[in-house]
């Protein structure tokens, strides 16, 4: 079984643009306070005030 790197990557990115879109949709739609910034802030600080702020 080999690896094929490019399917690999381009699944990543369509997997990353439905998960945004999704969030997106439940955001306006008033289900969640999730974001994408957030999400992103908290990977590079376990702080989550100063990751809301980077947004």
């Amino acid at each position: 079984m080999d690896f094929e790197f490019w399917p690999a990557v381009l699944a990543g990115l369509a997997g990353g643009v439905v998960m945004t879109a999704m969030m997106t949709m439940m955001r306006k739609a008033g289900k969640t306070e999730m974001d994408m910034a957030l999400l992103q802030g908290t990977m590079l600080t376990g702080d989550s005030a100063k990751a809301a702020q980077s947004a």
